[in-house]
């Protein structure tokens, strides 16, 4: 049809050139003709085009003035030939500057086609102008807060899912929901969300108020009906504009529920793995604990046998055996009582105390134990009537582990003359307590592991006596620690409690 008007212009601008009697540059109207034809044809049919119109300027030309023109017909001439070549250069250009720019653009639309396609994420894209319509007729009814009337309404949800149209997807896609051509994916967003997704919802509400980002989980159900646990992010641009090509980026996430479900029985596992090792673990101490005061029982009961067993009997020497075997026995009954209310997560009785006092108080615990090794104890109680708060029988119990351990180490080693030093001090708004003794020591490659539980040097021994005492410490909001300097020239620790302020 533009073929047929240029042709039709080209022969009306010939025909009022020719014969009629204007003095004006009639020819440069050829230009309509090049630009009528020009978008449609390539530069050598414009140029050709060009001298068609040139040539019917000449004839034009020739047939009004002859051999013999005026210089004003010249010049016209010159003029309207002039702007017929400008004319067509100009459009030449411009059709193989639009024919380069067509070219790249198509470039660019197959590579990002490309990149579109190959993603290892799935996309595909919505069109959301009619649920926006939607929402906008809600907002005009009156209903202003969007989120009540959803959860009112599921039926608005459900009618607004099927409106949202699937206009594309990647080839990611169509793998994840098992679809064979793009041809036959979904139509609309209904087609593989389920009506019990609760995520939809929640993009209305970012729809309505305009969120730049949606970010959700949910599940789709691929075309054989199995479902596929998905994130999916959806881009809102500004404005409300460009609704029509609304992508959605979607992440396949079911393997990773796969590995969570793995992970979240491997946890119970070893949950229950764990509680049986602190049985286990509760069990050891609990013997390690009730051991020191059950001996002390036997030993004191032992030694009322003898006192008793003397002719004439001392009553008042077994009477007093008697009597530390009772301190003994309830000693361990503390313990147990300790160990329930640490079972039914109870709180230790935390009262002030005296450090020194408790010492001497835990010292005659083990009397009968220190004169069975033949072991010189020597107290140098210098904190005074400093205290701390906490429990008594806790900070005793970690001073009797400590005592135990050492005697037991130098017991081992066959000390000649064993002996075991205590002190306290006051210092710096904190009491010192330190038990030393001529032992052994600790190695310095057991040093750093002292504390841990079931690490022991000694055989027969469970390792957890110094785990024990730091547990005690740190509840005390104390420490603990060995003295390094004395390193395999006998064992020194020592333990730091805060001290009360003085009354």
């Amino acid at each position: 049809m533009r073929f047929l008007l240029g042709a039709l212009t080209a022969t009306g601008i010939f025909l009022i050139d020719t014969f009629t009697m204007l003095q004006s540059s009639v020819a440069t109207l050829y230009i309509l003709v090049l630009v009528a034809i020009g978008d449609l044809v390539t530069s050598r049919a414009i140029s050709s085009a060009a001298a068609a119109c040139a040539g019917l300027t000449l004839v034009s030309f020739g047939m009004n003035h002859g051999m013999d023109p005026g210089a004003g017909a010249l010049l016209r001439l010159v003029v309207s030939v002039t702007a017929i070549v400008l004319a067509a250069a100009l459009i030449a250009r411009g059709n193989t500057l639009r024919l380069s720019t067509a070219k790249a653009l198509r470039a660019s639309e197959a590579k990002y086609r490309d990149i579109f396609d190959t993603l290892a994420v799935a996309i595909w894209e919505h069109d959301f102008r009619a649920v926006k319509a939607e929402i906008q007729a809600l907002r005009a009814g009156g209903v202003t807060d969007l989120r009540s009337y959803l959860v009112d309404h599921p039926e608005f949800v459900i009618k607004t899912r099927r409106m949202v149209q699937i206009t594309d997807a990647n080839e990611t896609a169509l793998r994840l929901l098992h679809i064979p051509t793009k041809e036959q994916f979904f139509s609309n967003l209904a087609g593989f969300l389920p009506e019990t997704d609760e995520s939809f919802a929640e993009c209305l509400i970012a729809l309505d108020e305009g969120w730049p980002i949606f970010e959700s989980k949910a599940q789709v159900r691929t075309a054989t009906g199995n479902p596929v646990d998905i994130i999916v992010a959806l881009t809102f641009p500004p404005g409300g504009r460009g609704l029509d090509r609304i992508y959605g980026s979607i992440l396949d996430i079911t393997e990773r529920k796969r590995i969570e479900g793995v992970l979240d029985r491997t946890r119970a596992e070893l949950d229950r793995a764990t509680r049986a090792a602190a049985g286990s673990e509760l069990s050891a101490t609990l013997a390690h604990e009730i051991n020191q005061p059950l001996s002390a029982v036997r030993t004191y009961t032992d030694a009322a046998g003898r006192w008793l067993s003397r002719r004439p009997p001392n009553i008042d020497e077994a009477l007093d055996a008697v009597n530390h075997a009772a301190d003994a026995a309830a000693k361990a009954g503390e313990i147990i009582t300790r160990v329930r209310r640490f079972l039914s997560k109870s709180a230790h009785e935390r009262t002030p105390m005296t450090v020194d006092l408790v010492i001497r108080s835990g010292v005659d615990l083990v009397q009968g134990q220190i004169a069975a090794t033949a072991t010189t104890l020597v107290l140098n109680l210098r904190a005074g009537a400093a205290r701390v708060c906490g429990d008594k029988a806790l900070v005793q119990q970690l001073l009797l582990n400590l005592i135990d351990n050492a005697l037991q180490a130098m017991d081992q080693h066959g000390a000649e003359q064993p002996r075991l030093l205590v002190e306290t001090r006051c210092e710096s708004g904190s009491v010192y307590v330190t038990v030393s003794d001529n032992g052994p020591g600790f190695a310095r490659e057991a040093c750093d592991r002292a504390f841990e539980a079931f690490f022991t040097t000694r055989e027969g021994s469970m390792g957890l006596g110094l785990t024990m005492c730091r547990s005690i410490a740190e509840r005390h909001d104390g420490s603990i620690r060995i003295d390094r300097s004395r390193l395999e020239r006998g064992a020194a620790v020592e333990v730091r409690l805060p001290a009360l302020p003085a009354e």
